[in-house]
């Protein structure tokens, strides 16, 4: 098949990494080191060691910068290399200083009785089996439990501790490496969508210190796991758009059925990928290709569904589960919501509220919009020991940032020249896809912990592609308003890191 010049360029680009592949494969590996580390030196769960260990490395990523500007060597590479590396020790310090239990959702208890995630590990993975029921949690896929099975089995090598229960913290390395990889693949997403790097700065900054992925990456749950697979399974699809080859064709494969061998959710982005498949097949029929493109789409076929399916059939057989089931917590739940009427859940936007309450209140929040807002920065939890200055003005940083990258979405799709149509509305038809479908498991699922941001994280990578694209637009004009706006953007963004950086670190 003849390359044409965009393919010839994605090759290049892909040589051309900005963190090469052995070094992504050594991030991955980062937070189950840092465990080890913190075990061995005697600070692990130690808020009062871990916080200022951050602080101290952020500060040398800052001095790091300071020094090559001065002495004229800061390139963009090096910024957007330091902010990454700013947003790894984020998320490895938040996972080393937070307990198990804390800002987490159901874990549940460790015993016998349990059936949360902690007891998917512990009592199911760590014993040797899977579950032998789909009661609350065991009804998941495995693959994060069996990752974190292992993951708790090097520790006990490293500690000389065999019991599994009193290691299940480190069940969060899992969650937390899988956070760092998707920070460096939203990175590589921007380079295949053709965004300049200069642009990319700001856009991954936002990644690099957006709360949702710190949290995540925190948690004994499968939440990072499956949000990384699902940015892989986005970011190959783009490859294989570009260049329709076999390789990308296996990454989707395996992002995708990977993603679903941890969360059947993951299925979501097989609407984004299934309308691209159909073009790419009648491009192969216009162009005469269509059995090299027919051949790769049977590979995907025969690496993808056995993974992706194997689990969801062996609950339908055992227990006649649905592929599409999630548990119901049931109306007696405090954070029931279906009797509160549509237009409040769906359509009340209560702007003023966050001055007096901008924590989330599971038992009492209702609208879809403060719920998404609140947990894109705080989770679901309350922060007793955090200024509401900092708490507060972090909120409504987010909230201006939000609308500045729908209004940069809208203009990009409407103004902007010289690239193609996919790298111009590809992000906008994900964002919408991730929103509707968001909507609609609102509707099924009417409980305020389904509003949570954790499940429609998407919606921030294609928001920010578009922040870093409205940026490149308004940087080539002599407006001095749009360049006051550019300015005020970057103000904002390092604004936002900043105050993350105050609450977090």
């Amino acid at each position: 098949m003849k390359k044409s010049k965009r393919e010839i360029n994605v090759l290049t680009a892909g040589e051309e990494n900005l963190i090469s592949g052995a070094q992504l494969a050594f991030i991955a590996f980062i937070p189950l080191i840092a465990i080890i580390f913190s075990y061995v030196f005697k600070i692990t769960d130690n808020e009062t060691s871990i916080r200022p260990l951050i602080k101290l490395s952020i500060a040398a990523c800052a001095g790091v910068a300071l020094l090559r500007a001065y002495k004229g060597k800061l390139s963009t590479e090096k910024i957007l290399m330091l902010i990454i590396a700013a947003g790894l020790i984020m998320r490895v310090g938040y996972m080393l200083y937070t307990n198990w239990t804390q800002r987490t959702h159901d874990v549940g208890f460790l015993d016998e009785t349990g059936n949360g995630h902690g007891a998917y590990i512990v009592n199911n993975i760590l014993q040797g089996h899977l579950p032998d029921s789909n009661d609350y949690q065991f009804y998941h896929p495995p693959l994060y439990y069996m990752l974190s099975g292992l993951a708790i089995k090097v520790i006990s090598i490293f500690t000389g501790n065999s019991d599994y229960a009193s290691l299940i913290k480190y069940a969060m390395s899992v969650s937390c490496a899988a956070s760092c990889v998707s920070l460096v693949i939203i990175q590589r997403l921007m380079d295949e969508l053709k965004i300049e790097r200069k642009y990319q700065i700001p856009a991954v900054a936002i990644a690099a210190f957006f709360p949702n992925f710190i949290l995540m990456g925190g948690r004994v749950n499968n939440d990072s796991l499956v949000t990384m697979f699902m940015i892989l399974s986005v970011y190959f699809t783009v490859r294989w758009y570009y260049k329709t080859d076999v390789k990308n064709i296996i990454g989707i494969a395996l992002s995708v059925g990977l993603g679903m061998m941890t969360k059947v959710s993951c299925g979501t982005v097989a609407i984004f990928i299934a309308p691209i498949m159909l073009y790419k097949l009648y491009m192969g029929y216009k162009n005469k290709e269509l059995v090299s493109i027919i051949k790769q789409l049977a590979v995907f076929a025969v690496i993808c569904f056995p993974i992706a399916l194997w689990y969801p059939i062996r609950n339908y057989i055992l227990f006649g589960q649905e592929l599409n089931f999630v548990h119901y917590l049931g109306t007696g739940s405090f954070v029931y919501t279906g009797n509160i009427p549509a237009i409040d859940r769906f359509f009340t936007v209560p702007l003023f509220e966050e001055f007096d309450q901008q924590f989330m209140d599971p038992g009492e929040d209702y609208s879809i919009f403060m719920i998404v807002t609140r947990t894109a920065i705080f989770g679901e939890w309350d922060y007793e020991n955090v200024s509401n200055i900092v708490s507060v003005t972090l909120y409504y940083i987010n909230l201006i940032m939000i609308a500045l990258s729908l209004v940069s979405a809208v203009y990009v799709c409407i103004k902007e020249k010289g690239t193609d149509l996919f790298s111009r509305f590809s992000m906008a038809a994900l964002w919408v896809i991730i929103f509707v479908s968001y909507i609609v498991f609102n509707i099924s699922y009417p409980f305020s912990c389904t509003a949570d941001m954790r499940y429609i994280p998407l919606t921030l990578v294609a928001g920010i592609v578009y922040l870093a694209k409205g940026y490149a637009i308004c940087d080539g004009m002599s407006s001095v308003k749009v360049n006051w706006l550019v300015t005020g953007g970057k103000c904002l963004v390092a604004a936002y890191c900043v105050w993350v950086f105050l609450m977090y670190a």
